[in-house]
């Protein structure tokens, strides 16, 4: 428990609002989580704003961050298996998840 005196020094000195910038890629199963966390920064005065895909736009607005979309990386339209760029779910070793991460998000051809 605080004394008096820390809880009125708190009181007229808050602390300042801090930025943080969230870069968010993958499945649902890493968005909760973060979800939890915006939540707690936003109720304490922070700003957050996410860099993720389109079909995350709803959840993170209804938590109080400001929203960006990735535009240079392969986007998803909704949260359906026929949307997921990696199907991860479709390869049978650790060393084919990586060449398929390394050609469908790692690298690709340059901008011209």
């Amino acid at each position: 428990m605080r004394h008096s005196a820390e809880c009125r020094r708190a009181d007229l000195f808050p602390p300042t609002p801090k930025h943080f910038l969230f870069a968010h890629f993958g499945v649902e199963a890493k968005l909760l989580p973060m979800l939890a966390i915006v939540r707690r920064l936003v109720a304490r005065g922070h700003n957050v704003q996410v860099l993720s895909d389109l079909c995350n736009q709803k959840e993170l607005e209804a938590e109080g961050a400001s929203f960006a979309c990735w535009t240079g990386v392969p986007r998803r339209s909704d949260k359906s298996a026929a949307a997921d760029p990696i199907k991860d779910w479709e390869v049978s070793s650790p060393l084919t998840l990586l060449a398929r991460l390394r050609d469908r998000l790692f690298v690709g051809p340059a901008l011209a």
